[in-house]
Protein backbone atom coordinates (compact mmCIF):
# COMPACT_ATOMS: atom_id res chain seq x y z
CA UNK A 1 0.00 0.00 0.00
CA UNK A 2 1.42 3.36 -1.36
CA UNK A 3 1.79 6.00 2.19
CA UNK A 4 2.47 9.40 2.27
CA UNK A 5 4.28 11.17 5.22
CA UNK A 6 1.68 13.70 7.65
CA UNK A 7 2.22 15.94 9.97
CA UNK A 8 -0.66 17.60 12.31
CA UNK A 9 -1.32 21.38 12.11
CA UNK A 10 0.91 23.41 14.46
CA UNK A 11 -1.19 23.70 17.95
CA UNK A 12 -3.44 20.20 17.19
CA UNK A 13 -3.47 16.49 16.77
CA UNK A 14 -5.79 13.92 14.91
CA UNK A 15 -7.05 11.07 15.95
CA UNK A 16 -5.63 8.36 13.28
CA UNK A 17 -7.44 6.23 11.01
CA UNK A 18 -9.01 2.77 12.88
CA UNK A 19 -7.27 3.93 16.17
CA UNK A 20 -9.02 7.19 17.49
CA UNK A 21 -7.41 6.68 20.52
CA UNK A 22 -4.19 7.09 19.18
CA UNK A 23 -3.12 10.36 18.01
CA UNK A 24 -1.20 12.22 15.09
CA UNK A 25 0.95 15.03 16.22
CA UNK A 26 2.21 18.17 15.46
CA UNK A 27 5.75 16.91 16.11
CA UNK A 28 6.54 13.75 14.51
CA UNK A 29 5.41 13.18 10.63
CA UNK A 30 3.98 9.77 10.13
CA UNK A 31 3.69 7.70 7.43
CA UNK A 32 -0.20 6.94 6.56
CA UNK A 33 -1.52 4.94 4.13
CA UNK A 34 -3.02 7.22 1.22
CA UNK A 35 -6.86 7.13 2.48
CA UNK A 36 -9.95 8.95 1.99
CA UNK A 37 -9.82 9.58 5.81
CA UNK A 38 -6.52 11.20 5.37
CA UNK A 39 -7.21 12.83 2.12
CA UNK A 40 -9.74 14.70 3.92
CA UNK A 41 -8.16 15.85 6.66
CA UNK A 42 -5.55 16.94 5.04
CA UNK A 43 -7.89 18.53 2.48
CA UNK A 44 -9.58 20.37 5.63
CA UNK A 45 -6.03 21.78 6.67
CA UNK A 46 -6.16 19.11 9.69
CA UNK A 47 -3.20 17.47 8.31
CA UNK A 48 -0.35 18.75 6.44
CA UNK A 49 1.89 16.94 3.62
CA UNK A 50 5.93 16.65 4.78
CA UNK A 51 7.57 18.48 2.18
CA UNK A 52 10.28 16.46 0.31
CA UNK A 53 13.75 17.47 0.66
CA UNK A 54 15.48 19.79 -2.01
CA UNK A 55 16.77 17.75 -4.62
CA UNK A 56 14.11 14.80 -4.47
CA UNK A 57 13.35 13.02 -7.77
CA UNK A 58 9.75 13.50 -8.44
CA UNK A 59 7.26 10.90 -8.62
CA UNK A 60 7.27 8.28 -10.84
CA UNK A 61 4.14 7.10 -12.52
CA UNK A 62 2.82 4.03 -12.27
CA UNK A 63 3.60 2.59 -15.77
CA UNK A 64 7.21 3.54 -14.85
CA UNK A 65 7.79 6.76 -17.17
CA UNK A 66 8.33 9.86 -15.55
CA UNK A 67 6.43 12.61 -16.36
CA UNK A 68 8.21 15.04 -19.48
CA UNK A 69 7.57 18.82 -18.85
CA UNK A 70 6.35 20.63 -21.77
CA UNK A 71 8.74 22.25 -23.95
CA UNK A 72 7.52 25.52 -25.37
CA UNK A 73 10.07 25.72 -28.29
CA UNK A 74 8.56 22.49 -29.67
CA UNK A 75 5.04 24.69 -29.22
CA UNK A 76 3.97 22.48 -26.33
CA UNK A 77 1.53 22.86 -23.54
CA UNK A 78 0.93 21.00 -20.71
CA UNK A 79 -2.48 20.07 -22.47
CA UNK A 80 -0.72 18.53 -25.41
CA UNK A 81 1.95 16.82 -23.53
CA UNK A 82 -0.68 15.15 -21.16
CA UNK A 83 -2.60 14.31 -24.63
CA UNK A 84 0.38 12.35 -25.74
CA UNK A 85 0.67 10.27 -23.02
CA UNK A 86 3.74 12.77 -21.49
CA UNK A 87 6.05 11.62 -23.92
CA UNK A 88 7.23 15.11 -26.72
Amino acid sequence: MTTIKVIAKAGTKCPKEGNPREYITDTVAEDVPISIYYLRLINDGSLEREKEPEGHALPVQESGVKPEPPDPKNGDTVASVQKKGGKS
